[in-house]
């Protein structure tokens, strides 16, 4: 803050506007559900990403992150063994639902300075690093190891990750 002729003078750092992290939050849903469910499901797919989007637009509050996460790994649950592209899918799931508790935390007319943003996306990065890194390993090590080492170890690798670099604000 700066003083001029006895007026303060407030000036804030670049801002993005809260309708543009609803659109965000919105556009990353309809991708974790057509990236999730095209490949087994693509009318369904469709249709939840439809009713997602409109719903995040409409009122950003609704718990709209973890049923995108459920229905997205619901076919996964299906699969035989170990499937890596669940891990593939994580950073994309992580990225729906920080997106979505910031539109849920701002109105269409709130700004937010990017500053703030940027502090969200320090831990983030080290955690879908690691998840990508983790997934590309455990691609690896279900053809050359047994899945019953690989599997254990990269859930225990990935939730040491999460742990160790995730704020303790997340969690609240």
């Amino acid at each position: 803050m700066t003083t001029t002729e006895n007026t303060p003078q407030i000036t804030t750092a670049p801002t993005l506007g809260g309708r543009t992290l609803r659109i965000g939050a919105a556009l990353l849903t309809a991708a974790t559900l057509l990236v999730g469910l095209a490949p087994t499901h693509l009318p369904t797919a469709l249709v939840s990403a439809t009713v997602a989007v409109a719903a995040l637009l409409w009122r950003p509050s609704l718990p709209l992150p973890w049923i995108t996460l459920a229905l997205v790994a619901l076919p996964l649950l299906g699969d035989d063994g170990f499937t890596p592209y669940a891990l593939a899918l994580a950073p994309l799931g992580h990225l729906t639902v920080r997106a979505t508790w910031w539109a849920r935390h701002t109105t269409t007319t709130t700004r937010v300075e990017t500053r703030a943003l940027r502090t969200e996306i320090r831990p983030a990065a080290t955690i879908l690093a690691t998840t990508l890194t983790i997934g590309t390993l455990a691609a690896w090590a279900t053809t050359a190891l047994a899945a019953q080492i690989a599997v254990p170890l990269g859930a225990v690798l990935l939730l040491a990750t999460v742990l160790l670099a995730a704020p303790a604000r997340w969690w609240r």
